[in-house]
């Protein structure tokens, strides 16, 4: 990694347009629409895509100054996102990167909703199934893997929702099931918090 170049840029260091996007994609109140997303995540959730977005621009800044002019989503393709995964291992800030990764296209989402983002996920999927790791003794489920499942039933309830021209009870739970797996991925919650939040989420 470059020296003299910020691993991470800040959001007021962020492309105006791109700036524009974030905010507007926490406006709206429709959970189940793409440009909306953002409104109904927690502080937290918000922050880990913002310091992911922030740290891929840092990479096009350090790398590829030129593409900060071009709209968000003519920014990255697959070899830019192969050239930031070998950028981003010569550091050792990162736990992993296929959960990064995650953030970021989750972080994308919301700022390109109309754009397809599938190409990204079975980048991650290959990335999460194929890096070495060690097992542990009982070979728990890695937090990458949950992390994937859960944003896996929540793309598929979005789609199978908009196949249907409705919500059905079973798309919500899907929605609920994998916001909740990819939330404990993340964030590590006592039993009594998980029972709370599947309450207040309920569904008659």
């Amino acid at each position: 990694m470059p020296r003299g170049h910020k691993i991470m840029l800040s959001f007021l260091d962020w492309p105006a347009e791109d700036q524009h996007r974030w905010k507007a994609a926490f406006k709206s109140s429709d959970r189940f629409d793409e440009r909306s997303y953002g409104a109904h995540l927690a502080p937290t959730t918000r922050k880990a895509r913002r310091d992911s977005y922030g740290r891929f621009l840092g990479f096009i800044s350090a790398v590829h100054p030129e593409r900060l002019m071009a709209q968000a989503q003519a920014r990255i393709d697959r070899r830019i996102v192969a050239e930031y995964v070998t950028w981003r291992r010569q550091s050792a800030e990162v736990v992993s990167l296929a959960v990064d990764l995650g953030h970021l296209r989750d972080a994308l989402k919301l700022i390109c909703p109309d754009n397809d983002w599938s190409w990204l996920l079975n980048i991650i999927k290959h990335m999460a199934v194929t890096t070495p790791r060690r097992v542990g003794k009982y070979h728990l489920v890695t937090s990458d893997r949950l992390y994937l499942l859960g944003s896996e039933l929540i793309d598929r309830a979005v789609a199978d929702a908009d196949a249907a021209g409705h919500i059905a009870k079973t798309h919500a739970i899907q929605y609920r099931d994998g916001l909740v797996i990819a939330l404990l991925a993340l964030i590590p919650l006592r039993s009594r918090t998980l029972t709370a939040l599947y309450a207040s989420a309920s569904i008659s």
